[in-house]
């Protein structure tokens, strides 16, 4: 169920998570027989164990694939107008709420802009960093909540994005708390 939830819509609840890691522990507190241990405190050590172990595992997962997948380059048609709206960034036919694209606060947007104005200020062929906490354009520094609205043109944007969510490491957890760490490392391998 949480594969097709998870493939569909590209997020798995907190409730198939977080409730299969409290069900995975108490059941192999109560049947450590599921870890082939006899006794109530072995198999709930064993649960630990892989529930720390999948999520352990599945987090260094999510962190390497972030360092080499965690970019999108979009190149854009010259002249073309990019639209930074107090809760959205505006593409020709695309609109990305920034809830979607900051994901982190480590996460960035960049581009390097031909043009910007932005409230009765203009700025020419200068770099923008927006972070969920900065908006830097060229040596000037904006709190983003500040600025209501944006304009820039340029021809190329780098976007944040994810290899895997968090839902991914709690749902191995899960896995692990169940199955035991010797099963995680099955699931990972294969």
């Amino acid at each position: 169920m949480a594969a097709v939830i998870d493939f569909k819509h590209f997020i798995i609840p907190d409730e198939i998570t977080m409730g299969g890691i409290l069900v995975g522990v108490l059941c192999s507190f109560l049947l450590p027989q599921l870890h082939g241990q006899t006794l109530p405190m072995p198999g709930l050590l064993q649960s630990l164990l892989g529930m720390g172990a999948g999520a352990g595992l599945m987090y260094g997962i999510l962190r390497a694939g972030k360092l080499a997948f965690g970019r999108e380059r979009l190149a854009l048609p010259a002249e073309t107008k990019i639209i930074f709206t107090d809760t959205a960034l505006l593409l020709p036919g695309k609109e990305i709420s920034y809830d979607e694209l900051f994901y982190r606060k480590s996460d960035n947007l960049t581009l390097h802009a031909r043009t910007v104005e932005l409230a009765g200020r203009a700025y020419r062929d200068v770099p923008i960093r927006l972070t969920p906490t900065s908006l830097q354009i060229g040596d000037v520094r904006f709190s983003p909540e500040a600025v209501s609205g944006m304009e820039a043109v340029g021809t190329e944007i780098t976007l944040p994005r994810e290899a895997m969510g968090f839902g991914d490491v709690k749902f191995m957890a899960a896995i692990g708390a169940f199955l035991g760490w010797q099963a995680v490392l099955f699931f990972t391998a294969g």
